[in-house]
C-alpha cells in the first residue's frame, strides 16, 4: 500500500538515508565488533541482527521506496532494482548461528564490513557527504527510524 504513495522529497530522502546508515553502522560493524572483541557473542548477535534490519531498510530507501513492514520486507526485497549482490544469502549467514565461536562471528563481521563498503559508495552517489558516510557519529540525528 505504501508503494502507491509518492516518493519522499529529496531532503527527506537524504535525511532518511543518513539516519538508517547512522544506526546500522553503530550496531554493526561498531558495536558488534566491540562485543566480538570482548567475546560477548550473544550481544554481538543482537547487534548484528539489528544492523541487518537497518541495512535492509536502507536498501529500500536507496531504491526510492518506502520501507515495508517487517513481515513483508524479505518478500519485497526481491522486487528492488538495486540490492547488494547475494544480499539474501548474506543476511542468512548473519542471522543464523551455527556455533557460538568467535570465528563464526568474525566471518559475520566481515560480511557486514563488505556490505558497508557497497552501501557507502551508493550513499555518496546519492548525495550524502563522504564525511557523513565515513564518520556518522560526528553528526546529530533528529530521530530514531523505524526498523
Amino acid at each position: 500500500m505504501l508503494a502507491k504513495y509518492q516518493q519522499y522529497p529529496r531532503k527527506v530522502w537524504l535525511e532518511k538515508l543518513f539516519l538508517y546508515w547512522y544506526f546500522a553502522t553503530a550496531n554493526a560493524p561498531y558495536d558488534s565488533g566491540k562485543a566480538i572483541q570482548r567475546n560477548d557473542l550473544p550481544l554481538a548477535q543482537l547487534y548484528l541482527a539489528q544492523a541487518t534490519e537497518y541495512y535492509t531498510a536502507l536498501i529500500f530507501i536507496l531504491n526510492h521506496s518506502f520501507v515495508p513492514y517487517r513481515k513483508w520486507r524479505l518478500r519485497e526485497l526481491g522486487k528492488l532494482a538495486f540490492k547488494p549482490e547475494n544480499y539474501e544469502e548474506s543476511m542468512l549467514k548473519i542471522l543464523t548461528v551455527r556455533g557460538w565461536i568467535e570465528k563464526e562471528f568474525e566471518d559475520k563481521q566481515r560480511i557486514v564490513n563488505e556490505l558497508a563498503i557497497v552501501l557507502e559508495k551508493k550513499l555518496v552517489e546519492a548525495g550524502i557527504s563522504e564525511e557523513k558516510v565515513k564518520n556518522p557519529w560526528k553528526f546529530k540525528v533528529t530521530y530514531v527510524p523505524r526498523t
